[in-house]
């Protein structure tokens, strides 16, 4: 009768220590997507026209918006765009 309820209780305890270890290893929430981050389709670090294109206030003036003239948006350029 001993051996039966010492052997409960050593599967109770590894039972609940393995569900334990299972929510440890749940992964992390992720962080919200950065705006330019989800805008830059082909992920090469720039906005092209087409990439921003239909976005008020941003596709409408991207050649103003462009500051250094290269054809694409960097990030430090998107930043000062949505600036109020």
């Amino acid at each position: 009768m001993k051996k039966t309820i010492i052997m409960a209780m050593v599967l109770g305890f590894a039972a609940s220590s393995h569900v334990f270890a299972q929510d440890d290893m749940a992964p992390a929430p992720t962080q919200p997507a950065d705006p330019f981050t989800s805008l830059d389709a082909n992920q090469d670090g720039n906005l092209s026209p087409a990439e921003v294109q239909g976005l008020q206030g941003i596709g409408d003036r991207f050649s103003e918006l462009d500051i250094d003239g290269n054809g694409s948006l960097q990030p430090s350029e998107l930043a000062a765009a949505l600036q109020p």
